[in-house]
């Protein structure tokens, strides 16, 4: 999120009436008690000089840096073996949520290449060291690419709720090129919220730009300043979906459980000729609890950082006594919510596929074994179908039931 980066990068600028508070939260990030200069206005005419040639680094900034390293590299790896298997192989891509965590994977990705390696940089240096065309590309990819993310996953939750309660709407729209075209579309209206958030939605000063610098002491930061277009990103991007997902997953559990005590009902010799429908239903549940798994893994490193960033938006003198109180614990919460968290998820949801999908966990392992020829031929027939969307056995099954 672009807020991210002004906490992330110390320095919050919310707004010229705030502007008398720019500084605390460097301190905390930083470890230091030293207030930043305010800067009067949005951007700032700052030369390419000074600021990444000395390397004068706290140990706090060395072990995150350590930390963004390796979330760099796993993250990058993981997600791209997690894209290669989910294309390469038939079965993986005949089912339609497949194809979404695909595009989430690419969305992670983004986030590794075009947010975190910068983050790396500010870490190693304890400073932004490019300049402010950087610094607006920076922001513009951390709002495209986190928004990607919490968007990709609702309409991943929207999926597995017609899958498992509509299963006939489901298998009447849903198609592989219904699916290319809702990822596109997600794409897009990510994108959008990301272009939007770069320009100020109350330019009162005459400054559109939303990204500008701050000095503090020797080092330079990159920031937002846009407190509009950040609530709304906050409320309309992550926190009304979150809790949309949560009550979509409630239904879909709450299906689950129906479905389970009819088949439990059911005489042994149906479900032996009814074998198809009953593994089918299985395999929207299964992917149903994996989607549910993704989705809790980000609301608890993201969901945390709304808070907080709520709280700088709306109060942002109430965080001062903490700091003032419990510095240590200010610094530590700053760090693990603000900084690591985030940055961790980007490289968390393929291993999360690999715990809890076999198919994919099966394919997985074919790959890294380096029988890449084998995985685009192989269809792990005795687990695929031709579709996703349940057979119309199952929705007989499931009205007798009811």
């Amino acid at each position: 999120m672009n807020l991210v980066n002004e906490i992330t990068h110390g320095g919050i600028h919310i707004n010229r009436k705030m502007s008398n508070w720019t500084g605390i939260l460097p301190s905390l990030i930083n470890g230091s008690t030293t207030t930043a200069p305010t800067v009067n206005g949005s951007q700032m005419n700052i030369t390419f000089g000074p600021y990444c040639q000395s390397y004068d680094n706290t140990a706090l900034n060395r072990v995150i840096f350590g930390v963004l390293i390796v979330v760099f590299i796993v993250g990058f790896l993981v997600n791209t073996l997690a894209v290669t298997v989910i294309l390469a192989s038939r079965s993986l891509r005949r089912q339609w949520t497949n194809l979404f965590v695909a595009s989430l994977n690419i969305c992670d990705i983004g986030v590794i290449l075009f947010v975190v390696s910068l983050r790396i940089d500010d870490y190693l240096y304890d400073g932004f060291c490019f300049d402010i065309h950087v610094c607006r590309l920076f922001n513009i990819a951390d709002s495209i690419f986190h928004s990607c993310s919490i968007s990709h996953l609702f309409v991943m939750a929207i999926e597995r709720f017609i899958a498992v309660r509509m299963p006939f709407v489901y298998q009447r729209y849903f198609n592989h090129r219904t699916t290319i075209q809702i990822i596109c579309a997600t794409w897009l209206y990510s994108i959008g919220w990301g272009v939007a958030g770069s320009f100020k939605w109350d330019a009162q000063d005459g400054i559109i730009q939303s990204s500008s610098f701050i000095n503090e002491g020797v080092k330079r930061k990159c920031l937002v300043d846009n407190t509009y277009g950040m609530l709304a990103i906050v409320f309309v991007i992550y926190l009304v979906p979150l809790i949309i997902m949560a009550v979509l997953y409630a239904l879909i559990l709450k299906t689950a459980l129906e479905q389970q005590r009819m088949i439990s009902s059911l005489a042994p010799s149906y479900l032996r000729q009814d074998d198809h429908a009953t593994q089918k239903r299985k395999q929207e549940v299964s992917a149903s609890k994996t989607v549910a798994v993704i989705y809790g893994a980000f609301a608890l490193c993201w969901l945390p950082n709304f808070i907080i960033i709520i709280i700088l938006l709306q109060c942002p003198e109430c965080i001062v006594p903490f700091q003032i109180e419990h510095p240590e614990l200010s610094l530590a919460t700053f760090t693990i919510f603000i900084v690591l968290l985030p940055a961790i998820h980007s490289c968390l949801n393929p291993f999360i596929y690999i715990i809890f999908h076999r198919r994919f966990r099966k394919a997985f392992k074919i790959l890294l074994q380096g029988k890449f020829k084998t995985l685009t031929e192989h269809s792990l027939r005795r687990n695929s179908a031709k579709s996703t969307g349940s057979s119309p056995k199952t929705i007989e099954m499931t009205i007798k039931g009811s």
